[in-house]
């Protein structure tokens, strides 16, 4: 999850943001013993500043790779599945469509589709066994994870110097119900 200040729903009422988020979503493959340095994969739906005079959301698909450290405010990570197969996974992320006729449609309802894409081809070995791709149980795992973070003061500056590392990305793993980085 990443912080955003933007209007990610993009739906507008005079102007306004009618419904919004707080966070972008994105889904990213990561080395599992990253140590902060190198590249890992980001995947998301993501909707680029509009044309003038226009209130349709435009949402399009991007993957990229990304620094593994702290990145575009990232807030946390939380793990949900360990890859078997990459290009197999590439392939199933790919093929999630972006929703264009839809005000209610977001990054996040991309994340949920593409959860649950990878849930209908967990037999094509993309991913090893024991996946957590339920919408409802990792929604609810990153926010609570967020709001943890977010209690212990650890994106406002406020957490007693040298509590965290700020070169370091929150990480929850759903795999373990355990918190891998603080």
């Amino acid at each position: 999850m990443e912080k955003t200040g933007e209007c990610s729903r993009h739906r507008r009422v005079d102007g306004q943001c009618s419904k919004t988020i707080s966070h972008h979503w994105g889904l990213m493959v990561a080395p599992k013993n990253a140590s902060g340095r190198g590249f890992g994969t980001k995947y998301h739906a993501k909707n680029p500043p509009s044309l003038p005079n226009s209130d349709d959301p435009t949402w399009v698909f991007e993957t990229k790779q990304v620094p593994l450290e702290p990145f575009e405010m990232i807030l946390v990570r939380v793990t949900v599945a360990k890859v078997a197969d990459r290009k197999k996974l590439d392939r199933i992320l790919k093929a999630v469509p972006v929703v264009l006729d839809s005000d209610d449609w977001n990054c996040v309802g991309w994340v949920e589709d593409a959860l649950a894409e990878l849930r209908k081809e967990t037999s094509r070995g993309a991913l090893t066994s024991g996946a957590v791709l339920g919408w409802e149980k990792v929604k609810l795992e990153a926010k609570v994870f967020v709001q943890k973070k977010k209690d212990e003061h650890r994106f406002d500056g406020k957490a007693e110097q040298g509590k965290f590392d700020s070169m370091k990305v929150p990480t929850w793993s759903a795999l373990e119900g355990r918190e891998l980085v603080q």
